[in-house]
């Protein structure tokens, strides 16, 4: 293998290459002005990569094995946790104008390079974190600080468990870091069962030694060329800055309690990596495992918090509420039929108060009157009117869906659930009259007391109980929960 480089002379031009070859060198500057503008090329066994304003050129490596190894990356990996996936075309986003608040506070601390490493959005289920995190993951992407993401669902096997977070987390960094695919690709070519492994050896082999390896490489010590690398460093060449942000979403969503605890484990050791350049930014709802791990060290320390409670939404659900009425009266077949000021102002402050603050309910609302077999005027009524046990149909079908999946998670305790219910509907908001009312030990294990004292402490300013009232009291929506209230 073969150096040679003339930094004297032509460090300054931009078709000066640096060639790391076999069987191939360029004697004089004369020569490699053939290459001039040349980018993506191979040469035998060398492969050509042009990065901003330098050239790498590495030899491939012939370390068995006839697949491609980023194919076996992504084999390895879940697509569609991935922002740009195909079945991320339907996902919702936020309304224009809408959740300006916390993405500016977010971004803010995007920006700050000395910020906390890890942000925790955390937020009821229906109050809109995933359209947040898209929206983070576009205005990051906007202004060059997006790397990479996981969107955790249940829909999918792959996107509801921890096995495929860390390849797909490798595999958007070898895309979007330069330089890093080869120490990516080098890292599976040497090690075949790199994917068979434990997520703490996959974090260390894909994610952190190729870190380390680009940041040692020779290249990337070159004068002027270390600039251009993915290691910032402030002026007196003092600890690197923290710019680029990954994405993670509906960590709620992957089933299994333990996992959730290991992935907040990963993204801590990650975190706190010296070569790890990157700042997290997790959305989820706050389940015991999850703000078990938030509130314990050394996650703690690392950590800044943003509930979303504590940001008033009403506005944002009566703008969007505004659009769709608008986009109903204009495109509806039945448009003709609906009145020029529909709907009115009772009627939009009788949605918001049954919506608490809850995007999903509006969401659900503006989805069922878009049926172009109904008439939306009459449909509206009917929401407003609901009552299950007067009705046939049941407007709020998905919405019961979705609640029925949550309360009905492994390890719940139903019969306990609905006291607990019937607590809140009854404005019992402190720990020992709950305690006293369920007829508990001061000291019992079933009752999860963080989070009550949490949630009594929050009741009051940021969680209105109108629409849980609502639904607790059509016993239809909730089957063996808890009987209607009297």
């Amino acid at each position: 293998m073969l150096i040679n480089i003339d930094v004297a002379s032509h460090r300054h031009n931009p078709a000066f290459l640096v060639l790391f070859t076999t069987g191939f060198t360029a004697t004089s500057f004369g020569e490699a002005m053939a290459f001039a503008n040349a980018n993506h090329f191979t040469m035998g066994d060398t492969q050509v990569n042009a990065i901003a304003n330098q050239t790498n050129i590495h030899q491939s490596l012939a370390i068995g094995g006839d697949k491609d190894p980023l194919r076996l990356l992504l084999d390895h990996s879940a697509i569609d946790a991935m922002a740009d996936s195909p079945s991320a075309s339907y996902a919702p986003t936020c309304h224009p104008g809408t959740r300006e608040a916390v993405t500016k506070d977010v971004m803010t601390w995007a920006r700050d390079p000395k910020a906390t490493p890890i942000l925790w959005l955390s937020g009821p289920v229906g109050a809109g974190k995933s359209c947040i995190q898209r929206k983070v993951v576009q205005l990051c992407t906007d202004e060059g600080l997006y790397v990479a993401c996981f969107f955790f669902s249940v829909k999918e096997s792959e996107t509801s468990s921890e096995a495929r977070f860390i390849t797909t987390l490798a595999a958007q960094l070898a895309e979007n870091i330069p330089g890093l695919k080869w120490y990516i690709e080098r890292a599976i070519k040497m090690d075949h069962r790199i994917f068979t492994r434990s997520l703490d050896s996959q974090a260390e082999g894909l994610i952190i030694k190729p870190l380390q390896a680009l940041e040692d490489s020779m290249l990337n010590r070159l004068e002027r060329f270390c600039r251009k690398t993915l290691m910032n460093f402030t002026s007196q060449g003092g600890p690197r800055t923290r710019i680029s942000v990954i994405v993670i979403d509906g960590l709620d969503e992957c089933v299994d309690e333990k996992e959730q605890a290991h992935i907040l484990h990963l993204v801590d050791v990650l975190a706190n990596q010296s070569v790890f350049p990157f700042r997290f930014v997790i959305a989820s709802r706050p389940e015991y495992a999850i703000r078990t791990a938030f509130s314990s060290p050394p996650l703690f320390a690392h950590t800044r918090v943003l509930r979303l409670e504590t940001y008033e939404a009403d506005g944002d659900i009566l703008l969007f509420m505004k659009a769709e009425f608008c986009r109903l009266r204009s495109n509806h077949p039945a448009s003709k039929a609906i009145p020029i000021n529909w709907p009115s102002t009772e009627d939009e402050n009788a949605l918001i108060s049954k919506a608490s603050g809850q995007f999903v309910f509006v969401s659900t609302v503006m989805k069922h009157l878009s049926n172009p077999r109904r008439n939306p005027v009459l449909e509206l009524q009917h929401i407003l009117d609901y009552r299950p046990s007067e009705s046939n149909t049941n407007p709020f079908a998905e919405l019961d869906a979705l609640y029925n999946r949550i309360l009905r998670q492994p390890g719940v305790n139903i019969l306990l659930l609905k006291p607990i219910l019937h607590a809140i509907i009854r404005s019992v908001f402190f720990i020992e009259e709950i305690e006293d009312l369920l007829d508990l030990a001061p000291e019992g294990e079933v009752v999860d007391k963080e989070f009550w004292l949490s949630f009594s402490l929050e009741t009051d300013q940021a969680i209105k109980k109108k629409m849980v009232e609502d639904r607790l009291n059509e016993a239809d929506s909730i089957g063996d929960y808890v009987p209607p209230v009297k």
